[in-house]
Order: structure tokens, then sequence, then C-alpha cells
């Protein structure tokens, strides 16, 4: 048994396992490799033929957001055709030819190694988990909690209005136990909306991806590193498929592929550190493109974790689809597979069996999960032998991409801001037909205040465009607008970053 003193987590967006590896060229034949041509991997679409796999030249970018709240991803997961009740996963298809009619085809491509060269790299020299779940069949938040926190307190749809979430979390079991911990990032985070994460104490536990690679190199690691992509500005490292716009479809996908590649270069490059250190890359969710695996059920965090709608009632027992998945370590042999069934709970039970195996306090699904760090062998993957990777490098980028940004920020973008205004008293009220954000707290610091302002007036002129109706030019009429209405929504990115540092008591 190898021993492991540091893990490390990165979490990107938005991206299903059939979709990102699909077609990954693995050396074990008994990989779950699709066909494109097999039609038990097309979906059906009333009124037309079977949408196969589009795979080759697929784009990296979706003009529409393929739904991925709690209600699109039940849907998909159980299209029932000719009314046959049950868990399917054919409805990818169909939920988002009703959200962008005629465009179905977009949720069901797969990627090549030619365009996503990293992770096919990294899967076929290290291991992949092939029954990796979203713990949620709904959007981001909800699965991210799940990752740090063993729950998501009830919710299955970014819940912004919720913000501080007081839940306890992984990161308070280390804290209470002694344990050394870190999150790297390059903007907000999930982590800043639990109850307690932006107290004083806890501001130093936040530092960038790029001292991420300094503390690697240096041999400067913590026990557990949980690492977020940038969701914002031109460097955008998240992979969600719908950042800005076609213009600007390859940064977001092809600068998570270099942080991935940062990361494992920069372990590769201090042997020792390596050799204690496991290097878990995964999604959060499927970002409503197809997988064809049906999920399984897991138990319920904890016996109050419902949640209750109208008459409708989600018991957290069902997974959501599956997502990629790769343990890198020089402790796992070559282009190994490991089909145990994992969701995301998976990497709490990880970090407490490397830093306090007997704590219980996390809930039922810790409790029964299992380590994705199991039969590591030691010395399976030397160093030596790993392959040297050469990603796939973008166009350049268009000079007016923080306009574009402003006035098409994605699902996410959008939460995350909401979330980060709710955090200082800033709430939500209705006026007419639409919502709008107040500033109700008068005693905010000038660091905060200044950019919660921007962000608020941002937020509300959102509402206003999105009620207005859109001409034919779509996007552009919505910059045009974003301009003529506020200049300073060019800065809206600017803007982001410097909220996020104030909040966490950083200096300009």
């Amino acid at each position: 048994m190898a021993t492991i003193k540091h893990v490390i987590v990165l979490m990107m967006e938005n991206r299903s396992f059939d979709h990102m590896l699909g077609l990954l060229e693995h050396p074990d034949p008994s990989f779950p490799r699709i066909d494109p041509d097999d039609a038990r991997f097309a979906n059906p679409v009333f009124g037309a033929p079977d949408i196969k796999v589009w795979h080759g030249d697929a784009p990296y970018h979706v003009r529409k957001g393929p739904g991925h709240e709690h209600e699109d991803v039940m849907q998909q997961m159980a299209y029932a055709l000719n009314d046959t009740p049950g868990i399917d996963m054919k409805g990818f298809a169909s939920v988002h030819h009703h959200k962008d009619v005629g465009r179905g085809a977009d949720v069901m491509r797969s990627y090549t190694a030619a365009q996503a060269p990293v992770i096919h790299a990294l899967a076929k020299q290290f291991r992949v988990c092939t029954h990796w779940f979203c713990s949620v069949p709904g959007a981001t938040w909800p699965n991210r909690f799940f990752a740090m926190t063993g729950q998501s307190a009830g919710t299955v749809n970014n819940e912004y209005l919720k913000a501080p979430f007081a839940i306890r979390s992984l990161f308070d079991v280390l804290d209470e136990a002694g344990q050394d911990w870190r999150i790297y990032h390059d903007g907000p985070c999930l982590a800043m909306l639990l109850d307690g994460m932006l107290d004083n104490d806890r501001k130093s536990r936040y530092a960038s991806t790029q001292q991420l690679l300094c503390d690697i190199g240096s041999g400067a690691l913590p026990a557990f590193s949980w690492v977020e992509p940038d969701h914002f500005g031109k460097d955008s490292s998240s992979q969600h498929a719908t950042f800005i716009n076609e213009e600007c479809e390859e940064w977001g996908f092809l600068s998570g592929e270099k942080l991935m590649l940062d990361i494992y270069d920069a372990l590769r490059a201090n042997d020792t550190l390596f050799n204690e250190t496991a290097f878990v890359i995964t999604y959060d969710e499927h970002g409503g493109f197809h997988d064809h695996v049906v999920p399984p059920h897991m138990a319920r965090p904890f016996a109050d974790h419902v949640h209750e709608e109208d008459d409708y009632r989600f018991g957290f027992e069902q997974l959501g689809p599956r997502v990629p998945a790769l343990v890198i370590s020089p402790h796992v042999a070559p282009g190994s597979l490991d089909d145990t069934v994992y969701d995301h709970t998976a990497i709490v039970r990880m970090v407490l069996d490397l830093c306090v195996p007997h704590d219980t306090s996390l809930g039922a699904r810790v409790a029964a999960s299992a380590s994705p760090l199991a039969a590591l062998q030691e010395g399976a993957n030397p160093v030596a032998e790993m392959p040297v990777i050469t990603p796939r490098v973008p166009r350049d980028k268009p000079g007016n991409w923080r306009l574009l940004l402003s006035a098409a920020a994605d699902d996410l973008q959008l939460s995350l801001i909401k979330g980060l205004v709710r955090l200082k008293d800033v709430f939500v009220r209705d006026e007419g037909n639409r919502k709008a954000f107040a500033l109700h707290a008068a005693t905010l610091e000038p660091a905060i205040r200044a950019p919660m302002e921007k962000l608020v007036t941002y937020l509300n002129q959102r509402a206003e465009l999105a009620a207005a109706p859109l001409t034919s030019s779509g996007l552009w009429s919505s910059v045009d607008k974003a301009r003529a209405a506020h200049p300073q929504q060019v800065d809206i990115v600017d803007t982001v970053h410097e909220l996020t540092d104030a909040l966490l008591g950083r200096r300009q």
C-alpha cells in the first residue's frame, strides 16, 4: 500500500463521461467506449429520426445552455418512449430540442483526443473511474456542496437565496482535527458560500492556482487541496459550455485543459512530493450532455435530507448522470480502470480516510462511500515513464471579450454573483413581475460596498434586459443594450474578482 500524504482535487464544470471520454482510445479493451453508429447510444426526439452521437468536429460551446436544473435532469434520465416507465437515459436530445428547437444534437457530442488531448492522455496513463456519478440529478451548487460537505442542505438547484449555507463541512472536520487544508482558486468559489468560510481565521486558507503550482514546487502542499477553476474572465478555466459565445468557445475549455496539465507537470517536476500525492480530476455534473449508463441509488445523507416542492418529493437516493473522474498518482497502474460506484462524497471519504478516519459527522452517504485511493500499488507508474503532454492552443481572444461576457453571462456566473451579494445581507424583493436586488446593509466597509453596488446595478440591468424582447440579432442586441444602458458593465469581470478579494480581506 502506497503512502499518500496529500490529496489535490480539481473539480471542473458541466461535462458528462460519454461526452468527454466516450471515444477514448483506451488500451484496456474493457473500457466502456461508445460507438457513435450504434443505435443504443442514440437519443430519440418525437417526430424526428433518432439523434446519434456527434463526434470529430463538435464545438466546445453550446448556443443555449443545456438544461441541468433538477427537473431537466430527471427528464433526461427518464425519457419514457411509448410511455415505458423507468430510467433509460434517452431524454438528453429531447430536453435540449425543446430548449433550442432543432438543435438536440448539441448535447449528443463526444470529443476525440485531438479536441481534448490533455484529459485523454491523462486517462490513458492513469486510472479512470468508470462509474463516478453526480451526487444529485441537478445543477452545480448541490453537487459541489456534496463534494465538500456530504450533503446539499436539501437543495437540488442553485439556491442563492439561502447563502450562506449552514452546513457542517469537510473543512470544519479538518480544522477540528488540526489538519491543514487550502482552497486554490482564481475567482469566486462555492466554498465561500458555506457559513463560516469567510471567518477571519480562515481567509488565509484561500490562495491562487498559481500559488498551488509554487506550493507543489516547494513541497509545501497541505494535506487537502481543493482547486476551483476560474468561472469568470478571459482566462476562465471551468470548461462551462456556455462561456460567452461561439467567438470565444475555446477559451474556457482549453484553459481548463491547461489547468489540469499545469498541475500534472508541476507534480512530475517534484518526484518526492508526487510520490506522496494523489491528484483527482472530476466534474461537478454532466451539464445536460448525454451519458448512457443508468445511475444507481445510494444512501440518503441524513434522514431529514429531503427536497419537497408542491406535491413533489426527492429523497436524495437517486444519483445523477456519470461524470469523468481520474486518479493521477505514481501508484496507479498505467491504463487502469476502476468500476467501483462513486459519487462526490467519495472525495469526502478519501480525505477523511487520510486525515480523520474515525469521523462520522458528515452523514450516511459519506459513511457508505468508498475511497478512490483504495488498492494503490507502490511505484506502479514510474514518473520517468510518464508522458509529456502537449495541450491544444486556443485562437486569439476578441478584443471586446469584456462586453461579450457582461452581456452574456451564463447561469452559473449569474448564480455566483447573486450568491456573493447575498453574503452581506443584500436581499431580493419583487418589483412588478421581476426580481430586483437592493443593498440592505448600510454599514458595509467601503472595499466591499463599492463592488457590491456595481454588481447589484448589473443584476438589476440584466433583469431588465431579460424582460425586454430581443431582436433577431440576439446576443448582439443584448450587447448594444448593455453598452447603452450602463458602460460600466464592461468592468463586470474585474468587479467580481474585486468583490471576491474584498470578502477574503485581500489588498487590491
